[in-house]
């Protein structure tokens, strides 16, 4: 699993989807969860080999998948990033709400 953390301070407000029988609900992480997931975050902060060997595995595994290895060539091919704005977010949420409306509420700010 991968957890995408925008900020050392976001660790404290992560949380977990969890479904069971159709129903999912949000869980907030354990504060033992959060120290292991801060003690991880503090070793790739302070060993940059640690981190480059982590996402080098990371892309080793991802490679492995045929469809995601041709979608990260392609995103490596397109010559400008891209960011997501909130608004881009929230119409995301919105259609994906639209194909499934079992989905929990959206958290976007």
């Amino acid at each position: 699993m991968r957890i995408n953390i925008g900020n050392f301070e976001a660790i404290d407000s992560l949380m977990l989807v969890r479904v069971i029988s159709g129903t999912s609900m949000q869980v907030l992480f354990s504060e033992q969860q959060k120290a292991a997931i801060k003690s991880i975050v503090e070793l790739h902060i302070k060993d940059s080999k640690l981190k480059n060997d982590v996402e080098e595995s990371f892309i080793s595994e991802w490679d492995k998948r045929n469809n995601l290895a041709l979608l990260r060539r392609w995103l490596e091919k397109i010559p400008n990033s891209f960011s997501i704005t909130s608004v881009g977010k929230i119409l995301a949420y919105a259609n994906a709400q639209r194909c499934d409306s079992k989905l929990p509420p959206s958290n976007n700010d």
